[in-house]
């Protein structure tokens, strides 16, 4: 009995020595590859961290700025980068708005972080490029239907079109 229970113990420990190889599993991406991987499926033509250039190109083609303030660490963020900003019938919005992600855990961000005072994470902004006025403010994730009349929303507040859909 003594012999069966000391081969039982040594085949377990042999078998626990075992290196597991790498090629048997798979190397899952860093939070900030994947969001990345997700901007770049995008169906509207976001500025990444630059809202000097999102301001200068609103105020020279006479568009508002939608802002998308979150961070990579951010499970709602990142959802929202796959699943809403990725669907195709955006498209037709692309040109009605000058888009901005802004990482705001970013030192270069945090100026214009700090004035748009954010409550949480993720959220979107409606800027007023004459003024740099917040016209509208949404904390949180959305749909894409409700997206798009929040975008209706934000072009009525700036004051640059006439809602397309009857409000929620």
């Amino acid at each position: 009995m003594n012999l069966l229970r000391a081969t039982a113990v040594l085949t377990l420990l042999a078998g626990a020595a075992t290196p597991v190889t790498p090629a048997t599993t798979p190397a899952k991406p860093a939070p900030h590859a994947a969001r990345a991987t997700a901007r770049e499926a995008m169906a509207v033509p976001f500025i990444n961290d630059d809202y000097a250039k999102a301001l200068a190109q609103a105020r020279a083609r006479k568009l508002p700025i939608f802002i998308d303030a979150g961070a990579p660490w951010c499970h709602t963020c990142r959802s929202m980068d796959a699943f809403v900003f990725t669907d195709k019938s955006l498209t037709k919005r692309a040109s009605q708005f000058v888009w901005l992600h802004l990482d705001t855990d970013k030192k270069q961000n945090a100026a214009i972080v700090k004035r748009l005072a954010s409550f949480g994470i993720p959220t979107y902004y409606i800027i007023d490029p004459a003024t740099e006025r917040i016209a509208l403010r949404w904390v949180g994730a959305f749909t894409v239907a409700q997206l798009d009349r929040l975008l209706d929303d934000g072009l009525l507040a700036v004051g640059g079109a006439r809602r397309s859909k009857p409000r929620w």
